[in-house]
């Protein structure tokens, strides 16, 4: 018997998406702009899923900003709600302050409006993905993911959607 594979196979599961809305998120500090974590409970268990986040878009209408992606962070102010009953994930856009955490990637988003609007776009090949954490192997703590921007002067009014992939199990 023999298995060959050249370049390997990627399950995807379920494609998802959350937008922090059409109104921009106005960030001066180090400040989250949207975020997002796996459920506790999918389908009335315990979620066992996978999040693999695929890319995301990010826009600063009004003064450039430096943007980071955070896994781990401390938030606050979070009002987590539910991406849709088929998703094993939650997000949030209410978010005022990020501790902690690691940042995984970092870049700049450029300012600008109309036809010279500046944006930010990435790929990610996130190998580990999102999973509802088993610190003590009995209480399952729900690891966020932000995109996390600050503003290099003034108030950058940014906008930001992540994509990404869900296994069920």
């Amino acid at each position: 018997c023999s298995v060959e594979s050249e370049g390997g196979q990627r399950t995807r599961g379920f494609p998802q998406s959350a937008p922090n809305g059409s109104t921009t998120i106005g960030v001066t500090t180090r400040r989250p702009v949207l975020s997002i974590r796996p459920k506790t409970s999918y389908n009335s268990r315990t979620n066992r899923g996978h999040i693999d986040l695929e890319y995301f878009d990010l826009t600063a209408s009004t003064n450039s900003a430096y943007y980071e992606v955070v896994v781990g962070g401390t938030l606050t102010g979070a009002s987590f709600a539910s991406v849709g009953d088929d998703s094993i994930s939650e997000y949030d856009v209410a978010a005022s302050a990020i501790s902690g955490g690691v940042s995984i990637i970092k870049g700049f988003v450029v300012s600008g409006s109309g036809s010279t609007k500046g944006s930010a776009s990435s790929m990610v090949d996130f190998r580990n993905p999102l999973t509802l954490s088993q610190v003590d192997g009995l209480t399952a703590t729900q690891v966020p993911l932000s995109i996390v921007c600050t503003s290099f002067s003034g108030t950058s009014n940014v906008s930001a959607a992540m994509n990404w992939h869900e296994q069920t199990l």
